[in-house]
């Protein structure tokens, strides 16, 4: 199914009209109507009782509203998730490193640009952090000199 006809849907269920929800969606309304119809051909039955301009929901396009409702949330939700990563505003980004005496200056300029996301500090030698790294256990790792091993990651 084209992921825009329950979009289509949930336009004209939430704002009450073909035309309104055309234009929320930036469509015209023939193709807001048509994928409407596409959707009613898929399940075999009307969706709205159309009512001069507009829609008036009947029981079950009230229930598949509050469906279609949910899903458009927890869509916002994940898109809220998603941005606050790429802002580095949340979560966590665990480091490793050999040595504290050149990670921790790295660290605290990374703290201080980026306050929020958590930022652990792993220490020890450079086999078990490379092994962490490779095991995910960390994502990032600092190592004070090359690591000849590093190579074989």
């Amino acid at each position: 199914m084209n992921p825009a006809y329950p979009r289509a849907f949930h336009a004209v269920a939430s704002k009450g009209s073909f035309t309104t929800a055309a234009r929320a969606l930036n469509l015209t309304q023939p193709t807001l109507s048509s994928q409407v119809k596409a959707l009613e051909g898929i399940y075999g039955n009307r969706f709205f009782d159309r009512v001069g301009g507009g829609v008036v929901l009947t029981e079950l396009d009230a229930r598949l509203h509050g469906i279609t409702r949910r899903l458009y949330n927890l869509e916002r939700e994940a898109e809220e998730i998603r941005s606050a990563a790429r802002a580095l505003s949340t979560g966590s980004i665990r480091v490793g490193s050999d040595g504290p005496h050149h990670v921790v200056p790295i660290v605290a300029e990374l703290k201080r640009r980026y306050p929020q996301p958590d930022l652990p500090l792993d220490m020890g030698n450079a086999d078990r952090v490379l092994k962490d790294l490779r095991e995910s256990r960390i994502d990032l790792s600092l190592f004070l000199t090359p690591y000849r091993k590093a190579q074989q990651f």
